[in-house]
């Protein structure tokens, strides 16, 4: 194994997207033998623009402050719901490397919800939510958003181990790392054999939803090519951030402009409905009862097999 080999991430933080991945990579950092590429999220192994500059580029580009941590992450939340694009890089350059792969599974319903309206904040998504969500349905190639089919985690959990085992990955609930983020930390911790007795900071919550009605609060930045995007959030990573999603770099976040808008309730109520298969497996999967995902009495029903 290179030298320069030993300085690539060794743990990554998938996502899913929407579903707290900047506020646990925050976390997580702080701990000594902990450390993440710089920006956190250079999305390379997805962003096909990037990944054609090659590794070299990579370590150069987003990797120079590693040092000689035990645990060396990358925290890009698209990459969960790209198995078939990622999982196949992975492999290709990382060959039988044990990786380590946390995932942040949130309630479907409101990570649909959310990821829309960041779409919609940042002026890349123009339709109806219920119209979207039909466009996605019908494969219609205008639907760039897979608001749907991103929330389908035990679908895109077997697609992905099928270039990586299951016990490389450590699920996580969003709804657990809000309510108890120390106890979820540490988990994280213990489960990469990191001393889980650190102390962390966690008051700060990143990458929360903002909504606006004001265009010129949401810059077209989707047509900007991916070195731009790169080069511009190493010189002005604050500036990149607070226009690409919303954070304020010192966490305060500005006021809403208009009224925010209110999922419809039909249209939560038909998600819930084509999500059931989906979170009844992932129930079984985690030993878990997720009733509350549903808002129905069938899951309590049905025993679940760990």
């Amino acid at each position: 194994m290179s030298d320069s080999f030993r300085h690539l991430p060794n743990f990554f933080v998938l996502g899913a997207m929407r579903a707290g991945t900047a506020s646990l990579a925050h976390y997580l950092q702080q701990h000594p033998s902990i450390c993440f590429t710089e920006p956190r999220d250079p999305h390379f192994f997805r962003q096909e623009q990037l990944y054609q500059r090659g590794l070299d580029y990579y370590l150069r580009s987003f990797c120079a402050t590693f040092g000689e941590n035990q645990w060396r992450g990358e925290a890009s939340s698209t990459y969960f719901a790209h198995p078939q694009i990622v999982g196949p890089r992975l492999r290709a350059h990382f060959g039988d490397t044990p990786l380590k792969f946390i995932v942040l599974l949130r309630e479907p319903v409101s990570r649909a919800w959310s990821h829309y309206l960041w779409r919609v904040q940042l002026g890349f998504e123009t339709r109806e939510f219920a119209t979207a969500l039909a466009e996605e349905k019908e494969g219609s190639p205008t639907s760039a958003a897979r608001y749907f089919a991103e929330g389908c985690y035990v679908r895109l959990l077997d697609q992905w181990q099928t270039y990586y085992p299951a016990e490389n990955f450590l699920l996580l609930l969003s709804e657990d790392l809000a309510a108890d983020p120390s106890a979820q930390v540490q988990r994280v911790f213990r489960w990469l054999d990191a001393d889980p007795a650190v102390k962390i900071n966690i008051s700060a919550r990143l990458n929360r939803n903002r909504y606006s009605h004001d265009p010129e609060t949401s810059p077209m930045l989707e047509g900007i090519p991916a070195w731009l995007r790169a080069m511009s959030e190493r010189i002005w990573p604050n500036l990149w951030r607070r226009q690409r999603s919303g954070i304020d770099p010192n966490d305060e976040l500005p006021p809403f402009y208009g009224t925010r808008p209110l999922l419809d309730p039909i249209v939560a109520a038909e998600l819930r409905k084509a999500y059931q298969a989906e979170v009844l497996a992932l129930s079984k999967l985690l030993g878990r009862y997720l009733s509350h995902w549903l808002l129905m009495d069938e899951l309590l029903e049905r025993p679940l097999a760990r």
